[in-house]
């Protein structure tokens, strides 16, 4: 039998992924040097945004790298890349696109109440904004 939990433990447990991603750069624990010249050389801003969603797979050519970017003007950027195992340099860019119009922005939904991308911008204006 699964276990159960109420909108509000669900929210948080989502809230605490979100907070996860967000930390990523700064721990160190997955390389993502290559993250920040990525953005820039789109056109994208650092400054106020930040990695809401992150996914690391083993690849034959290294790692497949995808997630979510969140910008300060509260605009999501979509990304997948393959990046060296060993040294963590950014070799392929697969997908670079904005998907803020595919991201569900809903402060009210059935079940869960808050949407992803309500609990993104939600939860970064909280960490960053205080």
């Amino acid at each position: 039998m699964s276990l159960q939990r109420n909108v509000q433990q669900q929210t948080e447990t989502r809230k605490a992924a979100i907070r996860r991603a967000m930390g990523l750069p700064a721990t160190g624990v997955v390389s993502l040097n290559w993250l920040r010249p990525l953005l820039e050389s789109n056109g994208i801003s650092v400054e106020g945004g930040a990695l809401v969603r992150f996914a690391d797979t083993p690849d034959q050519g290294g790692t497949l790298c995808s997630g979510l970017w969140l910008t300060a003007g509260r605009d999501f950027w979509e990304f997948a890349v393959l990046v060296a195992r060993e040294s963590g340099e950014l070799l392929e860019v697969e997908l670079f696109s904005n998907a803020t119009n595919t991201v569900e922005m809903a402060r009210h939904l059935p079940g869960i109440q808050k949407s992803f991308g309500a609990l993104a911008i939600e939860v970064v204006e909280e960490t960053l904004h205080g």
